[in-house]
Order: structure tokens, then C-alpha cells, then sequence
């Protein structure tokens, strides 16, 4: 808007011609039209937030900062093995494959100490039940089991090696999770080491483009340089500041992501 506004006035005074001012009033129009889109995506994206937490879709949710700013929850330069450990102990998933594991284990006991153990048992009859000779009628019978030889002992081992089984099988499970948590803690610092190197280069762009359309405007402003110049350094230096704040949320949710792979919770403040 400045642009034009400038342009407008070197018309006036001659020093500038028609075709530039109807290139900065285009420029202004495209700025235009692309304020008109963010405003309806700001629009759109508080909604959904606010549909997402309960709250009515007519409320608008505004931003507490102005600026995205970096949120370091762990930082980059961790050890990796640190890291792994970390996630190793906190990771509910293993907590419960440890929990599996000793099921099994006392599945596995109790089938084989089940089978030592005889069963003692009682049987209430009704009506009762006469016994030859002088022995009176009973009603309750005591009785012992001793299952160890049962199918010529067969049934005991088949239920011992049943729950050694599913034992082994918990543990084949516990190691199996213990290599894919510690992938993708690695892979989740790795994307935090990546998008941290991406900042830095966008903000050297950003400096670098702020620098560039300093020196076309000017130029153009002392009668130097061209309008295109200046045009072409302000969309370059939008560019920019783009890149910027896609590589800075980008790092955000790399540190949500490898925040949560190592096991921690996300509190309130950190969010």
C-alpha cells in the first residue's frame, strides 16, 4: 500500500509512469485478496478449535502471542541413549507388556504346581444314599483329586507348556515394542534436529530479503532503480517470513512429537 501511494505521487511530479502505478495498485490488489484468504482460514481454523473443545463455533479464538514463537519442550542436543531410556521407562505401552508378561508367568506356575496340588471337594446329595451292610444312609461325600497323572499325565504338561508359550510369546512382544519405541524416539529427534537447522536458514533469508528491499526501494525512491525491483524484493521478503513461520511451527510439533515418543505429558504451560 506504501508502494503505490509513493508510486502514485512520482506520477504526479513526473517522475514516474502509468504502467508503474498500475503495477503497484495490481501488487496492492493480490495483497488484498490474499488478506481477504487468511482472514477466512483464521475464521475457519478457530472454528474447528473451538468445535474440537467444547465450546460454541460462534466463539472466535484469537492467538494469546503475536508472533509464532519456538517451543523447546526437549532439547536437540540429548543424548540418544538418553533419550531411549527415558521412553523405555515411561512409556505406558511397555508398562503393560511387562504386566503380560507376568500373567503368563504365574499362568505358567499355576499350571505346574496345579497339577501337584490334589483338589479337595464335597458333594451334598438329596434324598440321600444307602450303603449296603449296617452302614446308614449319607448325604454329604467327601472326596480327594490328585489330577497329576490324569491322561497318563498328559493334561498337566499340555497346560504348562500352553502357559511357557504364551509366556515366550509376551516377551517376544515386549521386545518387539522396546525396537519400535526406541525408532521412533530417533526419528522424532532427528525431525527436531531438521526442522531446528530449517529456522536458521529461514531467518537468514528473512535477513537477507529484508536487506535486498532496503536497498531496491531506495534506489527507487533516489530515481536509481526500478519498480520492478522493489515489487520483486517485497515478494521475496514475504516468502521469506512465510518459510519462517512454517519452519517454526514445523519445530513446535517435532517437540510435541518427540515429547510424547520419550513418554512425558504435556502440561498446560508447555501447550
Amino acid at each position: 500500500q506504501e508502494l503505490a501511494r509513493q508510486t502514485e505521487e512520482r506520477h504526479k511530479g513526473g517522475l514516474a509512469l502509468t504502467a508503474d502505478v498500475l503495477r503497484a495498485q495490481a501488487r496492492l490488489g493480490e495483497e488484498q485478496q490474499a488478506l481477504v484468504e487468511a482472514q477466512m482460514e483464521f475464521k475457519l481454523a478457530s472454528i474447528q478449535l473451538a468445535t474440537l473443545v467444547r465450546l460454541p463455533p460462534t466463539v472466535t479464538l484469537v492467538a494469546s502471542e503475536f508472533r509464532v514463537q519456538e517451543r523447546t519442550l526437549v532439547q536437540p542436543e540429548v543424548p540418544q541413549d538418553q533419550l531411549i531410556g527415558q521412553a523405555l521407562r515411561q512409556r505406558p505401552e511397555l508398562g503393560q507388556a511387562g504386566a503380560e508378561i507376568r500373567a503368563a508367568g504365574m499362568r505358567r506356575r499355576s499350571a505346574a504346581w496345579g497339577a501337584l496340588i490334589p483338589t479337595l471337594g464335597v458333594e451334598q446329595w438329596f434324598g440321600g444314599v444307602t450303603a449296603e451292610g449296617s452302614q446308614p444312609s449319607r448325604r454329604t461325600w467327601f472326596y480327594v483329586e490328585w489330577r497329576l497323572l490324569d491322561n497318563l499325565g498328559q493334561s498337566a504338561r499340555s497346560k504348562s507348556d500352553q502357559a511357557r508359550s504364551q509366556e515366550r510369546q509376551a516377551r517376544l512382544r515386549r521386545d518387539d515394542l522396546r525396537e519400535q519405541i526406541a525408532g521412533e524416539v530417533l526419528a522424532s529427534q532427528q525431525a527436531v534436529i531438521a526442522a531446528k537447522e530449517q529456522i536458521g536458514v529461514a531467518q537468514q533469508q528473512v535477513a537477507a530479503a529484508e536487506g535486498s528491499l532496503t536497498v531496491f526501494h531506495e534506489r527507487y525512491l533516489n530515481g536509481l532503480g526500478l519498480q520492478l525491483d522493489v515489487l520483486a524484493g517485497q515478494q521475496a521478503l514475504s516468502e521469506a517470513r512465510h518459510n519462517l513461520v512454517r519452519a517454526v511451527v514445523r519445530y513446535n510439533l517435532a517437540q510435541v512429537e518427540l515429547q510424547t515418543r520419550v513418554g512425558n505429558r504435556l502440561h498446560s504451560a508447555e501447550k
